[in-house]
């Protein structure tokens, strides 16, 4: 009945048996092989629900053990996941913006929603509307290992397994204490700071019947700005000499959009002065008017994390052992940007007493240009940073449990069951501060003069202070207590699952040459909802600094029926030391999008003990999540190129009459005045299930001629139909369907495309992308692992390798039917890849034990990557191969004292830097490391 339990034949299967130091504890798991044998205990694998001696995965799995946690100094289990070949980073410590405060797992870099997180191979409660799970509520100090499955398991687990699983393994059979406290930080800059200490208490009762084991968990990390590194503390762009400071264009003085004609003659762009005067806009070079937004924003975010779980068994009789496990965490994690950029078209008179009488000439010119209501009254478009108000932070107060309980067992000799209850819930109170009322900005900057000569707002209601934006600080405290706008919102995900199974084999009365069948059936219920709940200004969007977020309420239940068999046709035969056949089906019925159907079939054939051959065939489904079907609509900034802006000549390409006939006065003259381009994001409540095919198959060599060797090699594709998008994949595509000849070659202007493209009186584009079954994904590659263990006679010691790789084939996305693929394998960037997608990566580890001493060295290699828009020329279009090492050790002093000292890029790799087409931080700081040579340091007391 011990889950925890690996045979010998399914560590020579998996993947890599300790992704980054299994070798050295493989003494420990030889000998728990040898006690299992003895016991002939069975064991289940994650990717199955079958329960059988000596069953192996056909599905390949990669295993990282406790030991690895503690080798390589992990405080947060998403640091290591990140390193797997088969993950691409998700959300971590450094996802400021884009981020949400989260840790997330994204195995083959398809999406954090389509990788299923479980632990002890049930699923935990999700964090996001989106249905992603926290890894932050997960307690590293209680995972036993986590085995990572990938490819479609969605017979076995249900929707989200589309990449496949991440099962966190926890210890349910400790007895004693144990106490660890950890430190890290950066060797060259004495920052990135880390603290955290765990307990763990366990005790055995009832002459070894029951166990309870409870951890109690701390960390505290500390914030690491921008600023405090010099590749990040200017924010670059791509300058025509090369990389130079760009940063954003609204500026703390004010930018003006509009061209305009200055009283020396020249022309363009122009920017306050302080006391209201105005001059021309230098965009570009040493005397660059842009702002540097990079200092203030965090590198690393501040984390203060709580959590505890305790986990319980009790055998009430030898065919009935009850189960109970909660996890609870309390988890703040800010977020924080530079001060609001307000950029938005303003209306002022140009009597407005904070001007100069030039500014005034100068803003005069447009009077009237885009049919201003009043004589004298002007609509410029402004971008400016308020400086005044602070910077803008999000403050995230994170709280989640879980709480399951259950009974397994036997029936019988052979039969087993498992019935289970949980229920569990993540809140977020979030408050954003540094941002601006819109409403009120836009009243405040209109001021005029009284009868009196005082200066007050031209619409006095609501008691308005006028607001001087003419200038650098030019805003009194008064204007800025005004304007400011404190924002709250409140989210709650629940998540309640009863769940029902039944295992076992057909041993007792049926046989084949290769044994009993195994077989597994089961019944499963699943209600989720989600509640978000923002302050009127969030959620109607009065605001400048922040996205708006309007309130979303929904959920959905589902109802799955599902079966599993194993099919041992033949067993220590000629040319078959193994055959054997394997399939799964599951029905499920959701409330919301109706019925799917899933199935897995596969097999493995040995034809000597040796050498393996395994292939594995699923279909998988997601069903779409609470965010994708019930999501109002609100507004987003993403980077786009709007055809019709002169820069992009539209007469030269052809379109200036389809530009004319979706709304752009003036083709021509109208230039697009900002790099993001707004677009309407909403959900669909008409979405079906994303379907999926995936396929492995692959060889594993255990030679019995080279004692303590295994290699395996697999192959996998994923195709994914349906796939949920924005229209086209969003703004950028939207208006490249609409205006582009090749893709619109009858200039039509009530397309599908065009019609999602609405423009301002001034030919600003707003761009609705709602959600649809619109697009397709395909991905495929090679999985190579390889560990190795010995001794050498003139050494002491155990030496071990491994050798874990991934070679990338494809990775291409179809945003709609018929569109060319956006080819990511090998890419990075702005149009859809983001985080480099490298064709091939590799994990390896060197490692060496000897009694209490453990040693090992780490190498993590990331091929080259190009950019994957060959449409802009951009300064940086390739970046490097990046290679990591780190070296680390513990020695257990005696029986109550171990300790380990480690250090993480240890030749002080500094990560490429990048101008337009980068994340954040001018690099992409989850992939490459932007901290530089770190030591940590942990000592763990057992009683």
């Amino acid at each position: 009945m011990n889950g925890n339990i690996f045979k010998t034949r399914l560590l020579a299967t998996s993947v890599f048996a300790g992704v980054l130091g299994s070798m050295a504890v493989a003494p420990a798991i030889a000998q728990e092989d040898t006690e299992a044998e003895a016991r002939q205990q069975t064991v289940q694998v994650t990717g199955s629900r079958i329960v059988k001696q000596d069953f192996v995965a056909n599905s390949p799995i990669a295993t990282v053990s406790s030991e690895t946690f503690e080798l390589t100094g992990t405080v947060n289990t998403e640091d290591v996941l990140n390193t797997l070949p088969q993950a691409v980073p998700g959300f971590d410590r450094t996802s400021n913006n884009p981020g949400g405060g989260y840790a997330t797992a994204n195995l083959r870099g398809i999406g954090s929603n389509r990788t299923l997180v479980l632990v002890d191979g049930k699923r935990f409660v999700p964090t996001t509307a989106g249905g992603v799970v926290d890894l932050n509520n997960i307690p590293p100090a209680l995972v036993e290992r986590v085995e990572v499955i990938t490819g479609g398991a969605s017979a076995v687990y249900g929707s989200d397994a589309v990449a496949g699983v991440v099962n966190f393994i926890l210890k349910d059979d400790f007895e004693g204490l144990e106490a660890n406290i950890g430190y890290e930080s950066t060797l060259e800059y004495g920052d990135a700071q880390y603290w955290n200490a765990d307990l763990t208490m366990g005790a055995n009762f009832a002459d070894g019947r029951g166990n309870v084991t409870m951890n109690l968990g701390y960390t505290n990390r500390e914030a690491v700005f921008q600023g405090q590194r010099d590749f990040s503390t200017f924010a670059l762009g791509d300058g025509a000499d090369g990389l130079e400071p760009g940063g954003s264009s609204g500026v703390p003085a004010g930018h003006l959009f509009d061209s305009f004609t200055f009283s020396d003659g020249s022309t363009g762009q122009a920017i306050f002065t302080d006391g209201g005067g105005i001059r021309p806009w230098v965009n570009a070079g040493a005397n660059s008017d842009r702002y540097n937004y990079a200092p203030v924003n965090y590198l690393q975010l501040p984390q203060e994390r709580f959590n505890t779980t305790t986990v319980a068994r009790y055998e009430i009789t030898p065919e009935i052992e009850a189960y109970a496990r909660f996890t609870g965490a309390f988890n703040q994690v800010p977020q924080q940007l530079a001060p609001t950029p307000a950029f938005t078209t303003i209306t002022i008179g140009t009597d407005n007493p904070f001007l100069t009488p030039e500014a005034a000439a100068v803003l005069a010119q447009i009077d009237g240009a885009y049919g201003d209501p009043v004589d004298g009254m002007v609509m410029p478009y402004l971008g400016r940073r308020m400086l005044e108000t602070g910077a803008r932070a999000s403050n995230d107060d994170f709280f989640a449990f879980q709480f399951q309980a259950g009974l397994r067992g036997e029936f019988g000799p052979g039969i087993g069951y498992d019935v289970f209850f949980q229920t569990g819930r993540t809140q977020d109170n979030n408050d954003l501060t540094g941002d601006i009322s819109l409403s009120r900005f836009l009243q405040g900057v209109d001021a005029t003069t009284d009868a009196d000569g005082n200066i007050v707002c031209r619409d006095q209601s609501g008691g308005c202070v006028p607001v001087n934006i003419f200038g650098t600080n030019a805003i009194s405290d008064e204007a800025a207590d005004y304007i400011s706008a404190g924002l709250s919102s409140k989210s709650e995900y629940n998540q309640t699952i009863f769940g029902a199974s039944i295992n076992g084999d057909t041993s007792s009365y049926f046989t084949l040459p290769g044994g009993g069948i195994g077989w597994a059936v089961g019944f499963e219920y699943r209600e989720e909802s989600y509640d978000f709940r923002p302050d009127d200004n969030l959620g109607t969007g009065n605001l400048l600094g922040f996205n708006s977020a309007p309130p979303l309420s929904g959920g959905f239940d589902v109802y799955d029926f599902f079966g599993e068999v194993y099919v041992p046709i033949l067993e220590d035969a000629p040319f078959a030391d193994i055959l054997a056949l394997e399939g799964a089906y599951r029905i499920s019925d959701y409330s919301t999008s109706g019925q799917t159907e899933t199935y897995k079939i596969g097999g493995e054939w040995a034809p000597v003990e040796d050498v393996r051959f395994r292939v594995l065939y699923n279909t998988a489904v997601r069903a779409p999540n609470i965010s994708e079907l019930f999501s109002a609509v609100s507004n987003g900034f993403p980077p786009a190129t709007d055809p019709c802006s002169a820069s992009q000549d539209p007469e030269g390409e052809g379109i200036a009459a389809l530009c004319t006939a979706t709304g752009v006065p003036n083709v021509g003259t109208y230039e697009q005045r900002n790099s993001q381009i707004e677009g309407l994001f909403g959900g669909n409540p008409d979405l079906q299930p994303e379907e999926a095919e995936t396929l492995t198959a692959g060889v594993v060599w255990t030679p019995s001629y080279i004692p303590g060797l295994s290699a395996s090699v697999d192959y996998y594709s994923i195709e994914i139909e349906d796939y949920i998008t924005s229209l086209a994949g969003g703004v950028g595509g939207i208006l490249g369907q609409c205006y582009l000849p090749a893709n619109n070659p009858t200039q039509d202007p009530n397309n599908a495309f065009c019609q999602a493209v609405n423009r301002s009186a001034l030919g600003e584009p707003l761009v609705s992308a709602n959600l649809a079954n619109a697009g397709s994904l395909e991905t495929s590659g090679v999985d190579v692992a390889v560990s190795y263990e010995t001794e050498f006679d003139a050494i002491p010691g155990t030496f071990g390798l491994s050798y874990a790789a991934l070679f990338l084939d494809k990775w291409d996305f179809y945003a709609y039917e018929g569109a060319d693929p956006v080819e990511c394998a090998g890419n990075f960037g702005l149009v859809f890849c983001d985080d480099p997608i490298a064709k091939y990566k590799h994990n390896a580890t060197l490692s060496w034990a000897n009694g209490p001493f453990t040693a090992q060295f780490r190498w993590e290699h990331l091929n080259g990557v190009d950019d994957d828009d060959p449409e802009t020329d951009y300064i940086v279009e390739s970046l490097d191969a990046y290679d990591l090492f780190g070296l680390s050790g513990s020695w257990d002093i005696n029986d109550n004292v171990k300790w380990t000292l480690g250090v993480d890029n240890l030749f002080d790799e500094e990560p490429p830097i990048i101008g337009d087409n980068q994340e954040q931080a001018n690099t992409y700081p989850a992939t490459y490391d932007p901290f530089g040579r770190t030591i940590y340091t942990s000592v763990k007391l057992r009683f």
